[in-house]
């Protein structure tokens, strides 16, 4: 992600499209297996992170050529953070792992400030 005011070349933008779903063909194995390892909820959670992270890379795409939709993207950044926040929170919470020191400032707030409205 670049800050919204931020001019990116279509060069710039297309590599960073194809980095983007090269990491996201990593991910489909893991929320697979947190499908199949369960439980139902973190699952669900994982998918729910999953889909929120596909909705905020269209809103990119979208805002990279037309800059007039900052506010979905902003919407969509915040939700797939939440998303995060909340499927981190559940797994940690089934496989009781404590948070180590510093990762609940991590969970609890987003770090794109240049998103911020």
């Amino acid at each position: 992600m670049v800050k919204p005011e931020a001019r990116v070349s279509e060069e710039a933008y297309l590599n960073a499209a194809t980095q983007a779903d090269e990491r996201l063909a990593e991910l489909w194995p893991l929320l697979a297996l947190v499908t199949i390892e369960g439980p139902a909820e973190v699952a669900d959670l994982a998918d729910q992170a999953a889909n929120a992270l596909m909705a905020e890379g269209a809103k990119a795409g979208k805002f990279h050529r037309h800059p007039d939709s900052k506010e979905e993207l902003i919407a969509a950044s915040r939700a797939r953070w939440q998303a995060q926040r909340d499927f981190a929170r559940a797994a940690r919470d089934t496989v009781a792992i404590p948070a180590q020191p510093g990762e609940s400032e991590l969970l609890a707030s987003p770090h794109s400030p240049e998103l911020a409205a």
